[in-house]
């Protein structure tokens, strides 16, 4: 049996065809996966293959996320047993024109128990109303953007030591709206469990050529209001990072200087005039940066 999974009836999508596609994204899955499930946000379909062990599907976490907050899991390891099978997740059809320059998709993920290994794919001419992503027809379509040199850091071991936030470029693609999946395969001898959080769209990322450089540690602390942002940094080396604000649509908000002692260190950007959303703060000096989102209530 197959089964198509999605908070809209086939029917109702069918009727809206494009009702679905937009032009940011900042999912954290912190509403729709607050219980176990298959709550998927708003527009997010899934597609699994193999019954009848339901569990292999994406389902929520209510804590397996980021910091044990909720996110989405994929999991075909069960009891001790190995389970072959595709599960992809789509995200909402992606109309990436209004970003001005670059645009990327950020993410989170972690792995546990070793085994396959998820891909990030997407394919411009696919769309979600009901059509089986493995038939042939538009499978070989999808192109896997984890092997094209697109998503910074590569999935690899890396993920299954902590959670790695990789980027997806999707630059080229701002001219056709399209949906982006995470793809799982598992086989009968190898797989496990995949987590994502904290999916966004963003005005930049790691680019492919930036893995060499050191990316040092950067949080938002306390809440982000719309006047203030504060941030904690592990700082290599003392000495002036500039600071850079965007919005959700990539426009620049703010740029400082500041002059970081080597180590821990806190720092804040104030007198600002925000709106309620997501923004993404960027610290970095000639050597190193990193970045980090930060949610204004």
């Amino acid at each position: 049996m197959k089964r198509f999974a999605a908070l809209l009836t086939t029917s109702i999508i069918a009727a809206c065809a494009h009702a679905q596609t937009v032009s940011s994204l900042s999912e954290t899955f912190n509403a729709s996966c607050a219980t176990t499930g298959n709550n998927y946000p708003l527009y997010w379909t899934e597609w699994n293959v193999i019954p009848p062990v339901n569990a292999l599907a994406w389902t929520c976490t209510p804590a397996g996320g980021r910091d044990a907050t909720p996110g989405i899991v994929c999991n075909s390891h069960i009891g001790g047993t190995h389970y072959m099978d595709t599960a992809w997740l789509f995200t909402p059809r992606l109309d990436l024109s209004a970003f001005p320059d670059s645009v990327y998709l950020r993410f989170d993920s972690r792995y546990d128990i070793s085994g396959a290994r998820m891909q990030i794919v997407y394919n411009p001419t696919y769309d979600t109303t009901g059509l089986n992503p493995n038939d042939s027809v538009y499978l070989h379509g999808f192109m896997d953007l984890s092997t094209a040199n697109r998503v910074a850091p590569v999935i690899g071991p890396d993920d299954s030591a902590g959670w790695v936030t990789h980027y997806v470029n999707l630059t080229s693609f701002k001219s056709v709206p399209l949906y982006v999946a995470f793809r799982y395969v598992s086989t009968t001898t190898a797989g496990g469990a995949w987590t994502i959080d904290n999916v966004f769209l963003t005005p930049w990322g790691l680019n492919v050529t930036d893995v060499s450089k050191h990316s040092m540690k950067l949080s938002v602390i306390g809440g982000s209001t719309t006047s203030k942002i504060s941030f904690a940094g592990d700082y290599p080396n003392a000495g002036n990072y500039n600071v850079y604000l965007y919005d959700g649509m990539g426009r620049e908000v703010r740029k400082e200087t500041f002059f970081m002692g080597s180590g821990l260190g806190t720092h804040s950007l104030n007198d600002l005039s925000l709106t309620p959303g997501i923004y993404f703060l960027k610290v970095g000096d000639i050597n190193t940066y990193s970045t980090c989102s930060a949610i204004v209530q």
